[in-house]
């Protein structure tokens, strides 16, 4: 057995549960979830076992793109850009980075800070990205001792064979006035329907409705975060607090026409 493996089997059995999940992000290539539990959060090697408990196609997160590190920049600005464990180590040989999928980081995207990777400091071999003030800039890669208890960001792949929603009688309605969430719901029921449903059947649908510039941005809702309420783009959702902003929003119905 390979050190790495001796490395993610103790923290396998050294793991006692799992962090709060915080926000999350969703592109059409992938989902981006923000995991943290207060300032004792969880080491590396807990972090890659977390994740990967949460289902086939889950991992720490790879951030091996500008698009991938920007969508993480976009999801943790809110949150002041705190440190979290991305899925990038040189336990098996030092100074050798590579992704937990044994992909090498010599020849793809990186985001180091300012003399980074620490190459002095052997203890030094997983990578967390966040704020560190020796920086000038947000969301840069430092090395750390991997038993250091940060967030972590999980990344969960979507399939390009998504499907569209089973029900045949689905339909959504777009409208671009800038409104906060209870309006947006009284809106909808006002018409017989309700905020559409950010889930992996719909995913596809809304896109098609919405124009395709970034800085559009409508109300959905995303059963999946504490709130409910979520905001989406052409190409991502992130979940939001209901009670703060003002956006377009989208009414779904299962009916074959709304009230007029």
């Amino acid at each position: 057995m390979g050190k790495i493996q001796q490395i993610i089997l103790m923290a396998a059995m050294l793991y006692v549960g799992e962090a709060r999940k915080i926000d999350s992000i969703r592109t059409d290539k992938y989902e981006l979830s923000y995991y943290n539990d207060g300032d004792d959060s969880v080491s590396f090697c807990e972090a890659l076992v977390a994740c990967s408990e949460l289902g086939s196609g889950s991992r720490l997160v790879k951030v091996n793109e500008e698009d991938t590190q920007t969508q993480m920049n976009w999801m943790l600005e809110y949150w002041s850009y705190p440190r979290v464990w991305i899925g990038a180590t040189d336990m098996r040989s030092e100074g050798v980075w590579y992704w937990l999928d044994g992909t090498s980081l010599r020849y793809g995207y990186t985001n180091w800070g300012d003399n980074q990777p620490n190459t002095d400091r052997t203890t030094e071999q997983c990578v967390a990205s966040g704020t560190d003030p020796r920086d000038d800039t947000d969301g840069m890669w430092h090395d750390f001792s991997c038993d250091l208890k940060f967030g972590y960001i999980c990344q969960r792949d979507i399939s390009s064979t998504r499907s569209l929603s089973t029900d045949p009688v689905i339909q959504l309605f777009y409208s671009n006035n800038p409104t906060s969430f209870a309006d947006a719901q009284k809106e909808c029921e006002s018409q017989g329907a309700k905020i559409v449903r950010g889930d992996q059947e719909r995913y596809e649908k809304i896109r098609q409705i919405l124009p395709k510039y970034n800085n559009t941005k409508v109300w959905i809702q995303d059963e999946s975060s504490d709130s409910g309420c979520a905001v989406m783009s052409h190409n991502r959702w992130q979940t939001h607090e209901c009670n703060k902003g003002k956006f377009g929003y989208i009414c779904e119905t299962d009916e074959e026409s709304v009230q007029e």
